[in-house]
This record gives structure tokens, C-alpha cells and sequence, in this order.
């Protein structure tokens, strides 16, 4: 019951993070820190933010829809766990080469911002683990 309830928590921010790559053109004011491009390359620079930030948005949303509803069988399938090992995969990615090499810790927004995705990793990770065992 538990891990079902973590999957569930898991799925919820999932869909937190898809409103939140939703509202980061406004969060991190890309229209200004475009303006001094010509205005061809900002359009295809914006288009291109958007194409990928509504991708990964819809991305969110499916992995957090998918736990959502099928929290009680999820773990029971072979598809399933798979589906659960692939988030795992994404989280530890995420974390250990994206976070570390690429974005870095020196900020406290960046080790609120880690610790947050610990956390999302966490609630998949654990009833993985205990399915496994």
C-alpha cells in the first residue's frame, strides 16, 4: 500500500514539474535576455525553446499520468516495472551528469532545486527496490 501511495506522490510531481517547465519562458524572461539577437534568430531560437519546453512539458505529464492511474497494477508487470526503471534511469541522469557537471551547486536555488528531484527519484525508487526484492 505504501508504494502505491509513493508511485501516486511520484506521479504528482511529475505533472508539478510539466506546469513548471510550462511557466519557464516567463520564469527565466527569455524574451529579454533574447532582445539583443536579431529578430529572425529570436524567433527561431523561441520556437525552438518552446518546441522543447512543451515536449519535455508533455513528457511530465505522461510519466506522472501513468503512475497516476495505474499505481495498483504498475508494479505487478513486467511493462511496468520497466516503465519504473526508465524513470529511475531519467532521475539518475538528471542528478548525477546534468545537475553535477552541467548546472552545478553554487547557487541555494540549485541544491533546493537537487534536493526536490532526490525526492522525485525517491518515490520511485523505493517501491522499485522493494518490488525487486
Amino acid at each position: 500500500m505504501i508504494y502505491n501511495i509513493l508511485l501516486v506522490f511520484g506521479g504528482v510531481f511529475h505533472i508539478i514539474n510539466g506546469f513548471a517547465h510550462f511557466l519557464y519562458p516567463r520564469m527565466y524572461k527569455w524574451n529579454e535576455k533574447l532582445e539583443t539577437l536579431s529578430e529572425e534568430d529570436k524567433r527561431i531560437i523561441i520556437q525552438n525553446f518552446k518546441l522543447t519546453n512543451y515536449t519535455i512539458l508533455l513528457f511530465w505529464v505522461f510519466t506522472g499520468i501513468i503512475p497516476i492511474i495505474f499505481y495498483n497494477t504498475i508494479l505487478k508487470t513486467d511493462i511496468g516495472i520497466a516503465f519504473i526503471i526508465s524513470i529511475n534511469i531519467f532521475w539518475t541522469i538528471r542528478i548525477v551528469i546534468i545537475q553535477t557537471f552541467i548546472v552545478g551547486f553554487q547557487k541555494i536555488s540549485s541544491i533546493v532545486r537537487t534536493s526536490y528531484f532526490v525526492l522525485c527519484f525517491l518515490l520511485f525508487l523505493i517501491p522499485l527496490v522493494h518490488t525487486l526484492s
